[in-house]
């Protein structure tokens, strides 16, 4: 399981990294999405990843924290739900409306985080 925990890492590193390479191509890659599908991907995401996170952190290095971030994760796709498309795409829109350093700092935590994980997963 510990193995699904360092996949989710690289795939979330990868993801800042593109994003920290070229913020405009990565975000005009969300972009092209239908709001209703960027909307189900959030949640869908979030219980998945949460889910994977709780079942896999008694093999981690850090299964307190990894526990934690789980239940974060698991409680986050709770509150996006009843949101809806609508709210969940104007959320992510102010995102996308902020300077292109702060997107880059995000994209840096989101490298950061994917570390985090693999080197919990290993």
């Amino acid at each position: 399981m510990a193995l699904l925990v360092v996949l989710l890492g690289v795939l979330i590193a990868a993801f800042g990294l593109a994003g920290l390479a070229a913020p405009e191509r990565t975000i005009g890659g969300m972009l092209r999405w239908q709001p209703r599908s960027r909307y189900y991907f959030a949640v869908a995401f979030r219980l998945v990843f949460g889910a994977i996170l709780l079942s896999a952190s008694s093999s981690c290095r850090f299964p307190t924290v990894i526990v934690a971030l789980g239940a974060i994760a698991m409680i986050a796709a709770l509150i996006l739900a009843p949101l809806g498309s609508g709210r969940v795409d104007s959320m992510f829109q102010w995102w996308l409306r902020r300077p292109i350093l702060a997107l880059r700092a995000w994209f840096t935590a989101a490298i950061s985080f994917g570390v985090f994980l693999i080197y919990a997963g290993i």
